[in-house]
């Protein structure tokens, strides 16, 4: 048994449990996106992936709205900070500083607590308690995760959230896979793997092999 020591994660208007099943569903979802099932044999590849997956965190929120608990990927805008696109009267979406937005009077309805999260010092500690549970499970858990992606497996929530970490029934996965599928503008990702410097160099040398080969056929 690990014992993971963060400090408390809990999404407004969720349990404990549900909102560390949510956040360790963040933290599949991203190491799935990165690696996307393709085994990483370079253990620095790995390395540079365990260190990335807790990393820009800022914008993520917590949401117990709907009857889903989950971590949902805010936009930003050019400053880093957390924006909403609303319908403008042209049918477009319009960018709104969230800041902007609750920095003063008031609030709109039911939705008061759930975004007072996403601004100013609640947004930032939130942030934090995010961050800091994602490192845990990391650390509690490198080991398996690194065997995971120099195996390249497949089912990444139900192997972490469920069997390595045990923060999730099998059920809750599921419900967090289709609520991907149905609303996959809440989850975000990392970069893609191709644009680390270690994977920018292996497409270099695939496309002179590729190159290499074509100018063999010509000759022939």
């Amino acid at each position: 048994l690990v014992v993971i020591h963060t400090s408390a994660l809990q999404i407004t208007g969720a349990s404990q449990a549900d909102s560390e099943c949510a956040a360790c569903n963040v933290i599949a979802h991203r190491l799935e996106t990165e690696t996307q099932g393709v085994p990483v044999y370079s253990e620095t590849r790995r390395m540079e992936v365990l260190e990335s997956l807790c990393s820009d965190l800022d914008s993520y929120v917590g949401s117990a709205s709907g009857g889903a608990v989950k971590y949902k990927k805010l936009k930003t805008g050019k400053d880093g900070k957390p924006v909403l696109e609303l319908g403008g009267l042209g049918g477009g979406k319009q960018p709104m500083d969230l800041n902007a937005l609750f920095g003063g009077t008031g609030g709109l309805g039911g939705l008061q607590a759930e975004m007072a999260d996403m601004v100013g010092p609640r947004q930032s500690e939130k942030a934090r308690e995010l961050k800091s549970y994602c490192a845990g499970v990391v650390e509690a858990h490198e080991d398996e995760i690194s065997d995971m992606m120099a195996q390249g497996s497949s089912n990444v929530h139900e192997r972490i959230c469920v069997q390595v970490a045990a923060k999730c029934s099998s059920a809750q996965v599921e419900a967090y896979l289709e609520d991907a599928k149905a609303h996959p503008e809440d989850h975000g990702s990392l970069s893609p793997a191709a644009a680390s410097p270690s994977s920018k160099a292996t497409t270099k040398k695939a496309k002179k092999k590729k190159t290499r080969k074509a100018k063999g056929k010509e000759e022939l």
